[in-house]
């Protein structure tokens, strides 16, 4: 056995290792998931305490905003970063269909967000939680900081893209939130079907609102890594299916002769490992009750069994 082929049953060993370890993980979260979830958890008193403004860049219509909408948690708030300008059609669709009217408000100074042109409410009281920020920009980081300025609640989740919502997750939060052992946390990293980040907003604000260092800048020892994410990808499910076959045919073909140029026993071990990441990944995304999942989460998910080392930059997927 040469050198390469020792280093290769080594990674494969190590990716196998991980990827059960990571598996177990989920399988415990979500035992304790269910088990929330059959609680009455709405009648512990420090669960109220904990509120959550979702914080949303580029989504633009209706159907995609009515999803955010769809959470029957308490202390939760959508705020709509949009620029009018460069979505003039849809900025109207918006402020009509919800009946919206300008609003007077105060920013945070200390954050580098661009000019808010003007702050918009809804009329209607069943849409009170939604807010929509007319901001003079079209950058990702300046708009969300826009709307980080006039956030409500404690706890900020920034999304570029139009997610379902999980009440239950955010219930599971709260009580992780409120416990003795989690004061003082300044970050959450979710990581389930896909990465959240969930930001304590009076921190982020101190450290200048988000950029792609914002992870790097928090201490390792204020943050939170948790297995179960607040959001839900969704997706077509004849393409995916068919996306997801061409995917990992690719994949395991790749990792095959990859191993087929070292030895056929290498191969064989690739394929195994290979086959444990895509039933490992099914599985956990069964587990969170991921339905119609696309094939850019199963893919995600597979990365993430598998990773050995994760990244802190902030990014949007």
């Amino acid at each position: 056995m040469n050198i390469i082929e020792f280093l290769f049953f080594i990674y494969l060993t190590l990716t196998t290792l991980l990827i059960i370890f990571r598996t177990r993980e989920y399988s415990l979260v979500a035992d304790r998931q269910q088990v929330i979830d059959m609680a009455s958890c709405h009648s512990l008193p420090t669960v109220g305490e904990v509120g959550y403004s979702v914080l949303c860049y580029g989504v633009t219509h209706i159907s995609e905003i009515a999803r955010l909408l769809n959470c029957e948690y308490s202390r939760y708030e959508v705020i709509l970063a949009l620029n009018s300008a460069s979505n003039r059609a849809q900025f109207e669709q918006i402020v009509k269909h919800y009946k919206m009217v300008k609003v007077s408000h105060t920013t945070h100074t200390e954050i580098g967000s661009d000019k808010i042109i003007n702050l918009y409410r809804s009329r209607l009281r069943g849409y009170r939680r939604l807010v929509v920020v007319d901001v003079a920009t079209t950058s990702e980081y300046n708009a969300l900081n826009s709307a980080l300025s006039i956030a409500s609640y404690d706890y900020i989740i920034p999304t570029i893209s139009c997610p379902d919502v999980r009440c239950n997750a955010l219930l599971h939060l709260a009580i992780i939130l409120t416990t003795r052992e989690h004061q003082g946390i300044e970050l959450i990293r979710c990581y389930g079907a896909s990465q959240t980040a969930i930001f304590q907003r009076d921190s982020l604000i101190e450290r200048g609102g988000f950029s792609p260092l914002t992870i790097k800048q928090i201490p390792r020892n204020t943050t939170l890594r948790i297995h179960i994410s607040p959001f839900v990808e969704q997706g077509n499910k004849a393409e995916n299916r068919f996306l997801s076959l061409i995917s990992l045919l690719v994949f395991t073909a790749c990792s095959i002769i990859i191993a087929m140029l070292i030895s056929p026993i290498a191969a064989l071990c690739a394929i195994v490992t290979t086959a444990l990441a895509i039933v490992a990944a099914l599985y956990t995304l069964k587990a969170q009750d991921v339905k119609n999942c696309s094939v850019k989460t199963l893919l995600y998910q597979i990365r993430n069994l598998t990773l050995f080392f994760r990244s802190r930059k902030f990014t949007f997927s």
